[in-house]
This record gives C-alpha cells, structure tokens and sequence, in this order.
C-alpha cells in the first residue's frame, strides 16, 4: 500500500474518531474510494493506538481529576473509586458485543450500505443533542442507570457508520449528564475499550500472522495524533456553543450519498483518472 494511503488513512482516523460524525463509517468510505482495504490489524491497532494517546494528552487533567483521588482518602477517594467503578462498567457492555458478535460486526465493515444506513442513526441522535432537557450531573454523581445506557450506546457505535462519540455523548445528555461532562466521560471510557480491543488482537501482530511497514505504521499514528486532538478541540468548542446542527447535517448529506451509490460511482471514476497510482499501491 503506497504510503499516501497511510497519511489518508490516519487523517481520516484522528478526525473522524472524536467528532460526531463515526470513524469506522469513513474508513469503510475511504477504503471503497480508494479501492484499498487496511492492510491488517497491525494498522487498525496502530490507528486505534495513536487517538488513544490523542485524548489521553488532551483529557490528561481531567483524567487525574477522577482517578487521581483514588491514592486519597476520605470523602475524595470515595468520589474517585464510584468514577472508575462508572468507567468499567459503562465499558461491559462493548465487551460483551464484541466478544459473543464480533463475526458478524466484522461482516458489516464489507457492507458499504450498512454505514449509510448507520449513518441516518448518527444523524438524528446528533442533530436532537441541543434540545435534550439540560441537567448537570458530574461523571462522579451520574446515576447508575444512566451509565448503564451510555454503555449500551458504546456498543451500538461498534457498527459501522454510528458514531460512538455522537451515541455517547447524545447517551449521557438523554440521561442527566452536562453537555461537556458527556463528552468527557465519552471518551474516557474510549480508553478501556480502545486498549481491550487492541489487547486482543495484539497476538496475531505478535505472530506475523497481521504486519504493515513500519514507515507506514508510522505515518498513519503521527497523522491520527495531530488531527485527533484538532478534533477534540473542535468538539469541545462544539459542545461549549451547544451547536451539533453542523455534524448532523453533514453526517444526513453523507448517508444520502451512500445510499444513491454516489461513493460507488466515485470509486470508478478515481480508478479511470488515475489508475497509475492504484497500481502503485497493489
């Protein structure tokens, strides 16, 4: 794969993963443009990796914020142990759809009108954020059964073209959480189901069963780092106007594309234009 395709490859990663709008629906997109697939979990895991480290730096006081208390004591660690009981549970339920699913939801990343239609989905959940009623629950004081459905969410966004960032935070609005806490917690618990995932798959790339170029491994994390935390800022500046109208709008006018063949049609005309550089990345 020519190392163009690495670049595009984790630019679409670290934009699209943090902003509403689903990464795993444009990487489907972006390979059927290109009529070129990821080569291997060496470079799923390596994409996945890069925007992990991405809201770690960008989320890092936050982050602190919640667990830091746990080496407290008193009222301060009692706070800090509820927040990472919050995370793990609101992870569970990925877990379990992804370990007794994982076949099918496999199948639905070669399904180029499953992101389109998914893609309808993250339209509605994010165009109806704004008008949620406003609550202000913290991630430390979020109500368990709200949790519980922020989880839920996650694992729905594993389908192509639903947005976990768009499902969670429009998840933890439905429930009580304030619109910036949502985001937060929305990609703390990214971090457990980011590394669990990449854990798992870690023994094929260990094996040589799954490999990539190291420069190209290379290219596509310095990528999806840089444009994941533009992405964050963006969100965050998003969320603070309280304006998804944008992200909703442009995730409808995507859909409407897939599902009239429009991405189809722009794959064959990429290929006549510039068949020399397709044949470059065989």
């Amino acid at each position: 794969m020519n190392q163009l395709f690495y670049l595009i490859y984790g630019a679409v990663q670290g934009l699209t993963e943090f902003l509403p709008i689903s990464s795993s629906g444009h990487l489907v997109i972006a390979q059927t443009i290109l009529g070129q697939n990821l080569q291997g979990i060496a470079l799923e895991i390596t994409l996945h990796l890069a925007t992990l480290l991405a809201v770690i730096v960008f989320l890092r006081k936050r982050i602190w914020q919640i667990f830091g208390g746990i080496f407290s004591r008193g009222e301060k660690s009692r706070i800090a142990w509820r927040a990472l009981l919050a995370v793990i549970v609101a992870t569970i339920p990925a877990g379990l759809v992804g370990i007794f699913f994982g076949n099918f939801l496999e199948s639905t990343f070669e399904n180029i009108q499953v992101v389109g239609i998914c893609l309808l989905l993250t339209s509605a959940m994010v165009i109806s954020i704004p008008f949620l009623p406003k609550k202000n629950y913290t991630i430390e004081k979020f109500p368990w059964l709200g949790i519980i459905v922020v989880g839920i969410f996650q694992a729905v966004a594993i389908l192509p073209g639903v947005s976990r960032a768009g499902a969670t935070i429009f998840a933890g609005t439905l429930t009580g959480l304030n619109r910036k806490e949502s985001a937060s917690f929305s990609f703390i618990i990214s971090i457990p189901a980011i590394l669990g995932a990449s854990v798992l798959e870690l023994p094929k790339v260990i094996s040589g069963q799954e490999s990539a170029p190291a420069m190209g491994l290379a290219l596509s994390a310095v990528c999806a780092i840089i444009f994941g935390l533009l992405a964050l800022f963006l969100l965050y500046k998003t969320v603070q106007k309280g304006s998804f109208l944008s992200f909703g709008i442009y995730t409808l006018i995507l859909s409407i594309l897939i599902l009239t063949g429009f991405i189809l049609w722009l794959n064959g005309i990429l290929h006549s234009l510039y068949p020399e550089i397709f044949l470059l990345s065989g």
